[in-house]
């Protein structure tokens, strides 16, 4: 079965998360310790058994275009271990699908359409070649990426957008990698902490801008990054 609700997705996803530690808290207290009998027992679209993976989803959609980045913060609230797994416990996985509006730099129409995802894909998938190297070989460098170099297109504004839902950038004042990087083109630092971040064009809907699917893997890096941790 499902249940059906009316509140905000803010609250719904970190509830999500702060259900997982509650169980997690109360087999502890009652001396249970990862799977038992039953555990398939109303897994509905939960991770598998055992622990606080069982309240945390296979799936996670935000279908608002509108806002739907803004509530990836969220996230912050589950618990990174869940991500990790160990002896008594499988660890979870949990990919979120966020559509989102999004418009090219230039402000013209994409590059590519819905019926070529291939090539949609393929234009995501080649800038993340290497893509821990290329974090760490511009932290190594020092160097900033020129904000007024090649313009983004829907694809990537998308993805960045999903990135600062997530991780927003830090005042300008403060020195971080994120500021070097002046929010361009941040897929490659997620896909660092193991997201695997895959971005499509679903539809257009005005001259110029498009309704994208960004999808990416929770993991624990992400998750502890999102809680202050330094990774």
């Amino acid at each position: 079965g499902f249940e059906v609700e009316c509140g905000d997705a803010r609250d719904f996803i970190a509830r999500l998360g702060l259900a997982g530690q509650k169980d997690d808290e109360e087999d502890d207290e009652n001396g249970i310790g990862g799977a038992s009998e039953g555990e398939g027992e109303g897994e509905g679209e939960g991770g598998g058994g055992g622990g606080n993976n069982a309240a945390l989803p296979h799936h996670l959609v935000l279908n608002f275009p509108l806002a739907s980045p803004d509530f990836l913060g969220a996230l912050r609230w589950w618990n990174p271990s869940a991500y990790e797994g160990g002896k008594e416990a499988a660890a979870a996985k949990t990919r979120v699908h966020v559509y989102t509006f999004a418009r090219g730099d230039g402000g013209g129409s994409p590059s590519s359409k819905e019926d070529d995802d291939d090539d949609d894909e393929k234009v995501i998938d080649d800038e993340a070649d290497g893509g821990a190297r290329a974090v760490a070989d511009e932290e190594e460098e020092g160097e900033e990426e020129d904000s007024s170099s090649s313009p983004r297109s829907p694809l990537e504004v998308a993805v960045d957008l999903v990135a600062d839902g997530l991780l927003p950038e830090p005042s300008p004042s403060s020195s971080s990698h994120f500021r070097r990087r002046r929010k361009r083109r941040r897929r490659s630092y997620l896909d660092s902490m193991g997201c695997d971040v895959r971005a499509r064009e679903v539809r257009d809907v005005a001259p110029g801008k498009v309704v994208v699917l960004v999808s990416f893997d929770v993991t624990a890096a992400l998750l502890r990054r999102m809680q202050g941790e330094d990774c």
